[in-house]
């Protein structure tokens, strides 16, 4: 009952942050103490957590709960320029065995780029998916933030592909399938213009682009939008009755206005 209670109090933290975070803003999850020996404040719900000092550039984006040494936690990313995360106990403040003080930054050290989507695999790690450069990018940390030296092309826990060769094109969600290949979704600028389509690509389990899916290991396909098709959201829909496993990928599709847009993908 203990863990269940817990697990909601982090959900309803998570629904918190999503709703007031904002370019120039920090993410409210719950009150912490203050140090020096003054009196704790009476729990709020709610706190503000800077990732970098004097940024205006703190949001998050994505978040999922983590199991750290049999107990809750919340594992927050986003950011604006690099990658960023913050970890929280289930009382709301920074997990100081996380990172440097509960949070890390810079994971690829670049100055354009940003997470949007984690998964926290059975394992313990995480794998963060976003963009840097506006190239499909992910890492995956260590439960102790570290980056992990077992995933990525380089076995330095990064991950970066450009889906388009000339354009933008960015990873906004994360859905990680049975015997650990993590699929990413999100959208790509087609051609030289700005109308996007929904774009996917597929990991081993080692972070390396599954070649047994699309071509080479990636695809992009039109919705019904004729202007800018975006992928923001992806999930594993189970079909017992083949049996088999589909993604279905959610965003927008833009003619005159836009629209709710879903697909479906064998994999």
């Amino acid at each position: 009952m203990f863990t269940r209670t817990v697990r909601r109090s982090l959900v309803a933290a998570a629904i918190t942050v999503l709703a007031a975070c904002g370019r120039g803003t920090d993410a409210p999850i719950a009150e912490a103490p203050t140090g020096g020996g003054a009196p704790a404040p009476q729990p709020t719900g709610k706190v503000v957590a800077p990732v970098l000092p004097g940024s205006t550039s703190d949001m998050v984006r994505g978040m999922a709960l983590q199991t750290v040494d049999g107990g809750p936690r919340l594992l927050a990313v986003g950011g604006e320029g690099d990658f960023t995360a913050a970890r929280f106990t289930e009382a709301g403040m920074l997990d100081a065995s996380f990172g440097s003080g509960g949070k890390v930054a810079g994971l690829f050290d670049v100055s354009i780029g940003a997470a949007h989507a984690v998964a926290v695999l059975p394992t313990g790690e995480a794998v963060i998916a976003g963009h840097v450069g506006h190239d499909f990018a992910a890492v995956r940390l260590m439960p102790d933030g570290r980056l992990d030296p077992r995933f990525g092309p380089a076995a330095d826990g990064r991950f970066r592909h450009a889906m388009s060769a000339i354009n933008w094109d960015e990873a906004t969600a994360i859905a990680r399938q049975t015997g650990g290949r993590l699929l990413l979704g999100g959208w790509i600028y087609s051609g030289s213009g700005t109308a996007g389509d929904f774009g996917v690509l597929r990991l081993t389990a080692e972070g390396t682009l599954d070649a047994s899916f699309g071509q080479g290991g990636a695809m992009s396909h039109a919705a019904a939008g004729s202007k800018t098709d975006m992928g923001r959201a992806i999930v594993l829909q189970p079909d017992e009755r083949i049996p088999s496993v589909r993604a279905v990928i959610a965003g927008e599709a833009q003619d005159a206005n836009r629209d709710f847009a879903l697909m479906r993908l064998w994999l």
